[in-house]
């Protein structure tokens, strides 16, 4: 090679890297329903090419407008309760929230009914009513290595995910998702590893915002009608809904999204994946988990916007 040619050379910009391959799932949705101001829930099938052909998986989302009026949110914790594990059922009920969903990824799992150990510990950052209750690189041996690189904070009352050891410290509210799914409108997730059931498939906890952090979506993947969905399927079907950023909190048998049914009571969208005796709630056979964290929003009633 001349040495023009080698100067020549080192000068061009590097080839572009090779697209990634979408997983080229598509969604179905049922017309949402409205739960509470601002606040809708709808039923999704996803479906996913597969060996031999294609999976259907079930998943269950409340989509809240975050311009609505009377919106507030909580995290489980806190100077007085600690980081004891709590049915996500058992959190809603307990804050009068409207919607609750289990959040980061816990040790000394796994609990169904008690006795529950009396504390726990969280994998990245948790954030309760101002007060840090897990620092952001917080990392036991159960968190697998996994990067727990963003949470969902709320920050002057407002919803975002930001990178987690850049939440500001007036942040009120905070939790941590395992991995990215989304940024900027890209799907990242991290794609399926050998003999790591997390990965998937398998049911799991999302979180996505809209551009502009307008609109919140939580998801609830299930095991209904098939193993559950990878991380990049579970993000792709979160942009196909709209969010342009999003990350995944915890999953498996610990995926619970609850809802104020009314007169004391919650109910589960999602149906549990394990069935477990004893049980202290079970929904549609599935029995649910006592987690580390859970996430509330606090929603004002339809009754009072009805004329």
């Amino acid at each position: 090679m001349s040495p023009l040619l080698a100067i020549l050379m080192s000068l061009a910009p590097p080839a572009a890297a090779a697209p990634v391959p979408g997983p080229g799932c598509t969604i179905a949705a049922t017309k949402p329903a409205p739960l509470f101001v601002g606040v809708t829930s709808q039923s999704v099938t996803v479906t996913c090419p597969s060996t031999g052909g294609s999976s259907k998986t079930a998943a269950y989302v409340v989509r809240v407008d975050l311009a609505a009026p009377g919106l507030s949110f909580e995290t489980s914790g806190g100077a007085k309760d600690g980081l004891e594990p709590e049915l996500p059922t058992a959190f809603l009920l307990r804050t009068g929230s409207q919607v609750a969903f289990n959040a980061n990824l816990f040790t000394l799992c796994c609990s169904y009914a008690p006795p529950v150990p009396a504390e726990t510990d969280l994998c990245g950052l948790e954030i309760s009513g101002g007060a840090i209750l897990s620092a952001w690189n917080n990392a036991p041996p159960p968190c697998h290595g996994y990067p727990f690189p963003s949470s969902l904070a709320v920050i002057k009352g407002k919803p975002a995910i930001v990178a987690a050891k850049a939440v500001p410290a007036g942040a009120s509210v905070a939790v941590t998702g395992s991995h990215d799914l989304v940024v900027a409108g890209v799907n990242v997730a991290p794609p399926a590893k050998k003999g790591d059931e997390f990965f998937g498939p398998n049911a799991r906890t999302v979180v996505g915002l809209s551009s502009g952090n307008g609109t919140l979506w939580v998801a609830a993947v299930s095991r209904e009608t098939s193993s559950g969905l990878t991380l990049p399927q579970a993000a792709q079907m979160l942009m196909l809904l709209g969010a342009a950023n999003a990350i995944n909190l915890d999953g498996g048998g610990s995926t619970s999204l609850a809802v104020d049914a009314g007169g004391g009571k919650a109910r589960l969208l999602n149906v549990p994946s394990h069935s477990v005796t004893p049980c202290s709630f079970s929904s549609g056979g599935g029995c649910e988990r006592y987690v580390g964290a859970s996430f509330g929003i606090h929603a004002q009633p339809l009754s009072r916007v009805r004329r």
